[in-house]
């Protein structure tokens, strides 16, 4: 096996072999499993709010965030644009590639392209339903997609808006 993939790469199986240039941390080394988390922000890293689903919706215009004093929390992230906002992900419907508790950063300035994960709302008997779903399309017709099984398409229609499209997933353990 490895002779083949020598042969694949072009290297000297000898190399491959020998333990003279091997890097491996040895057992009292540390090795990091990540170089950043959002609890070390970088100097170009910018304070993001955590909107609740229901503030998501209401934002009508681009860039028009919810007053300071509404906003309960904030995520760092390092990310181009300053109308993005972050939401806490709630339900099953997009595991497993998202799962509850997990913050995503949407960014209102993106037009979501078929297969971007996108927000959208949904009016529903006089309000409005916030939704994270894949944004599809079979056809000309575009569709907002569960990645969950579990729960139907629902194909976009006019009375439907994409509130911005999701440009980062955090994951917390």
């Amino acid at each position: 096996m490895l002779e083949r993939f020598a042969q694949f790469f072009g290297i000297d199986l000898s190399k491959i072999l020998s333990t003279q240039h091997r890097q491996f941390p040895t057992v009292n080394e540390t090795v990091p499993v990540y170089k950043r988390t959002s609890s070390q922000p970088t100097s170009t890293s910018k304070k993001v709010p955590i909107l609740t689903y229901t503030q998501a919706g209401t934002l009508q215009k681009r860039g028009a965030l919810p007053p300071h004093q509404s906003i309960q929390d904030y995520v760092e992230a390092d990310l181009p644009g300053t109308n993005n906002f972050a939401l806490r992900v709630s339900g099953n419907e997009m595991e497993p590639e998202f799962r509850e508790g997990d913050i995503i950063v949407v960014n209102p300035d993106i037009q979501p392209k078929p297969n971007e994960f996108v927000i959208a709302t949904l009016p529903k008997h006089g309000s409005e339903t916030v939704l994270l779903r894949q944004l599809r399309k079979v056809g000309t017709t575009y569709f907002l997609h569960s990645l969950n099984p579990t729960y139907q398409d629902i194909p976009l229609q006019k009375k439907h808006r994409t509130v911005g499209k999701v440009v980062l997933k955090q994951k917390y353990y």
